[in-house]
């Protein structure tokens, strides 16, 4: 009996670990709906720096403006990125206590002088992590000419997230 206790131990502490810090689909295509700009997914995870509770959108069209927001957030060099040619996009979902909860950049798309960034929020009911973790996806878009602001919303109901300017 003591066996199946400390082995199901072990497997509950794998589950509970499993996919924190991990850097999954880094380097694909990120999902685009129809219509919406080719992206390229940098990372996307549950563990970084972010600490804090809320969540919180960034863009960054320089090399020293991506490099300052990274070393904050992850160890390690940035991604290489074309700033001539690409911007970043960086959705942090906050502190989460639940399995399973997660952010996703899922497409984007130019509407007059902004883009318009559609944001997935996934909700799961799930196990409690002995830890709290920070979801997070960096995406690169196409630099369009023109655009003045990006607005960060929920694909599922197109309430605004965030607006902000690139940095």
């Amino acid at each position: 009996m003591r066996g199946k206790v400390i082995a199901t131990g072990m497997l509950g502490a794998l589950v509970l670990c499993a996919g924190c810090g991990s850097d999954r689909d880094k380097g694909t295509e990120a999902e685009s709906f129809t219509g919406g700009l080719a992206m390229k997914r940098l990372q996307c995870g549950d563990e970084c720096s972010y600490g804090e509770i809320a969540s919180d959108f960034a863009v960054r069209n320089t090399k020293d403006s991506f490099a300052s927001v990274w070393k904050k957030l992850f160890q390690g060099e940035p991604p290489q990125v074309d700033f001539t040619a690409q911007v970043v996009l960086i959705a942090l979902r906050g502190q989460q206590q639940t399995l399973g909860n997660d952010i996703r950049i899922v497409g984007a798309e130019k509407k007059g002088e902004t883009l318009l960034v559609r944001v997935k929020l996934i909700n799961k009911t799930g196990l409690p992590r002995r830890k709290q973790c920070s979801p997070y996806d960096v995406v690169t878009v196409e630099k369009l000419p023109g655009i003045k602001a990006y607005q960060f919303v929920n694909v599922e109901n197109d309430e605004q997230l965030e607006q902000t300017e690139a940095l």
